[in-house]
């Protein structure tokens, strides 16, 4: 009865903390996550999928106020518990926050290492999937900053494929995508394919009343 009472409380708490994250309240949701995690691990043991959930939460917020070092200790046990639970989802968000968390401190190998094994994880388990093309763009962002314009361009068209059949033609995030496409092409020396990708990202706009925005100045510009 009391381990029932225990993880009631954990599960309220776990929501409570969700629900201040949902409004960015990082350091208020801390606790909750906190003592989240100690109930279950009293509850469940240290191995539990519960347990991982309440690891990557705190993970998840760690990082965002910018406390990498125990972002990354918290984060490594969530992946650890989710493979032992073979949760495909569940790992596939892990390691894209792992990958986040080494790209916003411009550990640049260490984030495409872990985009690669996000992006592979989730073409093993539903090509479908909406994360996929965001995870393709990451890597390809984080290829450019490593300088392998090639790699990152293929990553780029690669979520452009899977845009292109499963979103409008006249789309904003094709459009966006078009717009990073260009100005990697023009790094590259490719100039023919940069003017193309600005003239689609030109085209999409417009077609969204939006001739006279910044995007379309800079694209125009280029």
């Amino acid at each position: 009865q009391k381990n029932e009472q225990l993880s009631t409380f954990a599960s309220a708490m776990f929501s409570t903390g969700k629900f201040l994250v949902d409004r960015e309240q990082f350091q208020d949701s801390i606790t909750c996550f906190e003592t989240v995690l100690e109930a279950r691990r009293e509850v469940y043991g240290w191995d539990d999928p519960l347990v991982g959930d309440a690891l990557h939460m705190e993970g998840f917020v760690r990082s965002k106020m910018g406390d990498y070092d125990r972002a990354l200790m918290l984060l490594w046990d969530a992946l650890r518990i989710r493979k032992i639970a073979s949760e495909p989802l569940k790992i596939s968000a892990t390691l894209r926050l792992l990958a986040d968390l080494h790209f916003s401190k411009e550990e640049n190998m260490h984030a495409a290492l872990f985009y690669e094994e996000c992006a592979r994880h989730l073409k093993e388990h539903d090509m479908k999937d909406p994360h996929l093309p965001l995870v393709l763009i990451d890597l390809a962002r984080t290829k450019d900053r490593l300088g392998d314009y090639g790699e990152s361009m293929n990553f780029f068209e690669e979520a452009l494929s899977i845009y292109e059949h499963s979103l409008d033609y006249d789309d904003d995030r094709i459009a966006s995508l078009q717009y990073e496409m260009g100005v990697l092409a023009f790094q590259m020396g490719d100039r023919e394919r940069g003017e193309e990708c600005f003239r689609q990202f030109i085209r999409i706009r417009k077609s969204k009343g939006s001739s006279m925005d910044e995007g379309v100045a800079n694209a125009l510009f280029v």
